[in-house]
């Protein structure tokens, strides 16, 4: 009996791998035993390679994506040095497209094109008449593309020998595959149409799951509100559910309907987080990159699931795209920040291999993955740093949450907000070099420093310190005077309350907005949406 291992190589430790574990039991359904190990991309070269090749392996499957190739490719020629009897298979999207040159340059023995549970079993033994790509002879072949019909013929594989594996880990869940959408920078445009998971599947496995210890579901839907009434009813069962897990959805933002919004405008407090991609705002950007979406629509839609609080909404653009310039690019940046989305993620283009992006001239991206963007026609490598500086400040200080109030403050003041994010990263560059140099309550002094001309500057970045601090020292750069313990021990005496056992758990500050006010900042009430702590305005 062969002896089968499935290798995931994960960009963090919190995430799963799905597509080994389809494998896993599609192959045990045939009687065919594997085992799965799973990596990191954090591990050393030398911890990956030892548990590759422990137990001594005759067929040895790689799950290739961008985060991890290198790595695949670095361990198969040293594994082959260690023993050339064994097999070598990859998958994934990585390696679906430009199959030749892995093959001419890599002993690889067969790459698996598609989807690859109808291939696994045939091509552990050999046999590579569907859904392959290999050489035999000195030339290349290539037996078709694999895709599964009915997806109701994937088998289960949530067990509790996969939780158990995944412990602690964000738990994956495709609902559908493939993608309706051409847009050109997406390996799902490659896909063609799509097909269903069936409801009645998915709502048993997700009541399953839920059930379970799993912190957090993640779609990998490319367009979960695509079928609006399947939509509706998996957000229902979601809604219903006795769990306090989270479900991760990635949408089509301009396209959910009101139904679809009410819905979600009433799940429970975090129960749900939103993935929209706006990717821009620019018309003519969107329409040659295929992406047919009204993005005003698109962002009115987000700042209604924003302002109503209930939902972590996370909004994604992407520079680089054709037609996109510095100016537009820009405009895209203001537009989409000021809805305030909790979380946005400034990407950048890469050039996937089999996607329509390459029909474009002028483009020039890294020869090995990620593939980034280096030049367009459109944009300089200049202005590509500069986005790449103000994307580096957006990850540091806005989207780390901590310092929302404030930043909701200075936008709603500010007439450019990529300007105010660029003086951000200016100062930044001066005084610090890099954003991983700066600790955490450097950025509170930061932007005090920065924006000391702005009057309760101070006030919006002390009630953002309190809001997510567990901490009764407060930095000497505020300058704080008001003696806070004797206030809350006087307050809390009282309310009746035992003074010494609330303090513990809260704690209090004089603001001055609008007038001096005194608020209270409860540690044992969290927002799970902001990741804030609970606070109100006490009378003392």
């Amino acid at each position: 009996m062969k002896r089968i291992k499935l290798i995931a190589i994960n960009s963090k430790f919190i995430h799963s791998n799905t597509a080994v574990w389809y494998l896993h039991y599609t192959l045990l359904n045939q009687q065919i035993h594997s085992s799965i190990e799973t990596l990191t991309i954090n591990d050393t070269y030398d911890c990956m390679i030892r548990k590759v090749i422990s137990d001594n392996p005759d067929v040895i499957c790689f799950s290739c994506y961008i985060w991890n190739i290198e790595y695949v490719k670095r361990l198969i020629i040293d594994i082959k040095k260690i023993r050339q009897d064994i097999t070598i298979i990859l998958g994934g999207p990585e390696v679906t497209f430009e199959y030749e040159k892995l093959l001419m340059d890599y002993p690889i023995d067969v790459i698996i094109r598609g989807e690859g549970e109808n291939v696994i079993s045939r091509a552990i033994n050999g046999d590579y008449t569907y859904g392959c790509a290999y050489i035999k002879d000195g030339t290349i072949h290539d037996t078709q593309y694999a895709t599964i019909d009915n997806l109701d013929d994937i088998p289960f594989i949530y067990t509790h020998e996969f939780l158990l594996s995944n412990k602690d880990r964000i738990i994956y869940y495709e609902a559908s595959r493939g993608c309706p959408y051409k847009c050109v920078y997406c390996l799902s445009s490659t896909s063609k149409g799509i097909r269903y998971l069936p409801l009645k599947r998915v709502l048993r496995e997700l009541t399953l799951l839920a059930k379970s210890s799993v912190k957090q579901i993640k779609f990998v839907d490319r367009t979960f509100n695509l079928d609006q009434e399947r939509t509706l009813s998996i957000l229902e069962h979601i809604k219903n559910l006795e769990c306090q897990c989270n479900f991760h959805l990635e949408i089509y933002p301009a396209s959910l309907s009101k139904k679809i919004i009410n819905l979600l405008m009433s799940m429970p407090k975090g129960r749900v987080q939103i993935e929209a991609g706006i990717q821009s705002t620019n018309e003519l950007t969107l329409t040659s990159s295929k992406r047919f979406q009204n993005s005003k629509i698109a962002l009115a839609n987000s700042a209604i699931l924003i302002n109503k609080g209930n939902i972590h909404v996370h909004l994604d653009l992407i520079a680089g795209l054709p037609f996109e310039s510095y100016e537009t690019f820009i405009k895209s940046f203001n537009e989409t920040i000021m809805v305030f989305p909790h979380m946005l993620q400034v990407g950048f283009l890469k050039g996937l291999k089999g996607t329509a992006i390459f029909e474009f001239d002028g483009y020039r991206f890294m020869e090995n993955s990620p593939y980034e963007v280096l030049l367009t026609k459109w944009l300089s490598i200049k202005q590509l740093f500069s986005i790449k500086d103000i994307e580096g400040i957006v990850e540091a200080f806005y989207n780390s949450q901590k310092l929302r109030q404030t930043f909701l403050y200075l936008l709603s003041l500010s007439n450019s907000p990529y300007e105010l994010f660029l003086k951000i990263s200016t100062y930044n560059k001066n005084h610090y070099g890099s954003t991983h140099n700066i600790g955490e309550n450097e950025k509170y002094k930061i932007i005090a420093t920065i924006f000391s001309d702005i009057p309760l500057i101070k006030e919006y970045l002390l009630f953002d310190y309190l809001s997510t601090h567990k901490s009764k020292t407060i930095p000497q750069f505020f300058d704080y005077k008001h003696k806070l313990k004797e206030i809350a021990f006087t307050y809390f005496k009282k309310t009746g309350k035992n003074a010494k056992t609330e303090y513990k758990h809260t704690n209090l500050a004089i603001l001055n907005f609008d007038k001096e006010e005194v608020y209270l900042f409860d540690y044992r009430i969290k927002d799970v949406v902001t990741d804030t702590f609970h606070n109100k305005i006490i009378e003392i």
